[in-house]
């Protein structure tokens, strides 16, 4: 079942799921956000999208398929949405711009 916005899982307090909106709103992507309480826990988020209830998850609306982890999250974003590009297309650039 396909969507026409891309839906993020996200929780105020993560930075990762900050990052990812963060380039979501760069990039002019349109967006429904699900806040997930990952203090208290949410056994149907658990059990439905992230087995490991952490944030952030993301459905692409090309997939149904969920995606964890920001940076993959981010790396498929940006090969989705080409369109003002998070990285440098250059690899000496690119090698200076990635890290963990």
């Amino acid at each position: 079942m396909s969507r026409s916005k891309l839906l993020l899982y996200g929780n105020a307090s993560s930075s990762a799921a900050r990052r990812v909106r963060a380039v979501l709103i760069y990039k002019n992507v349109e967006f429904e956000e699900i806040m997930i309480d990952i203090v208290k826990g949410d056994a149907q988020y658990k059990a439905l999208v992230n087995p490991m209830g952490m944030v952030p998850a993301v459905k692409f609306p090309q997939s149904d398929s969920v995606l964890f982890e920001s940076l993959p999250i981010m790396e498929l974003i940006n090969e989705l949405y080409p369109e003002k590009p998070i990285l440098p297309k250059d690899p000496y650039e690119l090698a200076r711009n990635v890290f963990c």
